[in-house]
């Protein structure tokens, strides 16, 4: 008599063993995705950045060597402000990149005006989002080097006069882009930025349009945010030689705070202890955020969002070309910076952003403001 074949069922302890050990492998194989996904968002990026770089390259080629300018209006009076703010559009680094990528689909100008805040009336490339920061509506996602890419009302208005020893004084007004050759290799030209001012919509460059500070001399109002990268490092023309440098070495001699002598030493990036002590509206707990929401805090302004790798990387491309992720350590403060200015250690330093003096000018000459 031959039996039939019985099928042998799992037991409960044997399926909560499986179900266990398939919880444990998720829980391995979950940041390993993670991290790959990660990884891939920075490679994309990274990506990005070379073709902002290689239409950079293409702007220069066709215009004597120069980068584009940051901002500046079509129309402007002598202190770079628009000759009319209900009917005068604006140029900026990325829609003159954007032509360059692209002349007959791409204007150079917005098809926005003065009176309409930083809308634009076209969409930009593509390359201008950073994928690790892609649920985000406007349309640019990193930041320009903004003293070789200069913003031209905050130029004018802020003109630098240079006392010679026994010569007659010279005005010194950063009012043209920078060539290429004005350039170090080890400066860096774009990188990625946080992003301000989610609510705004997908016509949106950047998501605003600033004012300028009140210890600002001139009135740059209504124009392309400037930069606050390394606690205003580059914002002020009013103190050429925290943004000029010779090639070996980093002056800072006529420099007020104590802390901008620092020289090649990472660039002042606040500590979360240092942000969360901000005592005036709005509050944030980091520096390394997108701050979404309506609202816009201006020291975030252009500066580095290290957003990969579990935002401890940003990705930046340097004049020569290449690309590089630069990283903060958190457990790292920098050293020697006064209590009130404690910020981490990171691999941007400050001799990164400081470009080559202009011809005839050089540090230690005795700047005052007009």
């Amino acid at each position: 008599m031959t039996l039939g074949h019985r099928n042998r069922a799992f037991t409960l302890v044997e399926l909560l063993v499986v179900i266990g050990i398939i919880a444990i492998l998720i829980s391995i194989l979950l940041p390993v995705i993670s991290r790959a996904q990660d990884q891939a968002r920075s490679a994309a990026c990274k990506s990005n950045l070379r073709q902002i770089f290689l239409a950079a390259q293409t702007y220069a080629n066709m215009n004597k060597g120069s980068l584009p300018y940051g901002f500046h209006w079509t129309k402007y009076d002598t202190l770079g402000q628009p000759l009319s703010p209900s009917s005068t559009s604006w140029v900026s680094w990325y829609t003159l990149l954007n032509n360059a990528m692209d002349p007959r689909s791409a204007p150079d100008s917005t098809s926005g005006l003065a009176s309409a805040g930083s809308q634009m009336g076209y969409r930009l490339s593509q390359v201008f989002r950073c994928p690790g920061a892609a649920e985000y509506p406007q349309m640019v996602h990193y930041y320009q080097h903004p003293l070789a890419m200069p913003h031209l009302p905050m130029e004018m208005q802020n003109p630098v006069t240079l006392v010679s020893a026994g010569g007659s004084p010279k005005t010194l007004t950063y009012d043209k882009p920078a060539r290429f050759t004005d350039l170090y290799n080890e400066n860096i030209l774009f990188w990625d930025t946080p992003i301000l001012g989610t609510n705004a919509n997908s016509r949106m460059g950047l998501p605003f349009f600033d004012t300028s500070p009140s210890n600002e001399k001139g009135s740059a109002n209504n124009v392309l945010p400037v930069s606050y990268i390394d606690d205003r490092l580059l914002r002020d023309p009013l103190r050429p030689e925290q943004r000029f440098r010779d090639k070996d070495s980093d002056l800072f001699a006529n420099a007020a705070d104590a802390d901008f002598r620092r020289g090649g030493q990472s660039i002042h990036y606040p500590t979360d202890e240092m942000t969360q002590a901000r005592t005036s509206a709005p509050k944030f707990k980091s520096f390394n955020v997108d701050a979404g929401g309506t609202i816009s805090f201006a020291m975030l302004t252009g500066n580095v969002r290290f957003r990969h790798v579990r935002n401890s990387v940003a990705n930046v491309v340097f004049a020569d070309g290449s690309v590089q992720g630069m990283t903060f350590n958190r457990s790292r403060p920098t050293p020697g910076v006064p209590a009130n200015k404690q910020s981490y250690e990171t691999t941007i330093q400050r001799r990164m952003l400081q470009i080559r003096w202009p011809t005839g000018y050089g540090p230690g000459a005795g700047y005052t403001a007009p």
